[in-house]
């Protein structure tokens, strides 16, 4: 199961993060991966009686994966445009500077 590892990996990264950003993305990610777990287990349960609701509870557990990958998005993509802006502002002071 290669998004356990990837989870483990997420805790791992979040520990030794550079700063709460990184920390969040990975917390973030580690919720992505472990909303994985209720998936395989009623993928693993097969078809029962007890299960009629299995429908439902799939497609709430789908929507919190979408909804937790969007989030992730949009924290790298806004931390990337930071960097960005840092390194176009830095740029713009070393060569005015040089002058």
């Amino acid at each position: 199961m290669p998004f356990l590892i990837r989870a483990r990996q997420c805790v791992i990264t979040a520990r030794h993060a550079p700063d709460a950003l990184s920390r969040d993305l990975q917390r973030i990610n580690l919720a992505k991966y472990c909303s994985a777990l209720p998936v395989v287990f009623f993928a693993m349960c097969g078809p029962d009686e007890k299960l009629d609701n299995i429908d439902n509870i799939m497609e709430i557990i789908i929507i919190n994966m979408v909804i937790l990958s969007i989030i992730d998005n949009i924290i790298t993509i806004i931390d990337n445009i930071i960097t960005i802006v840092e390194q176009w502002e830095y740029l713009w002071e070393y060569q005015h500077n040089e002058k």
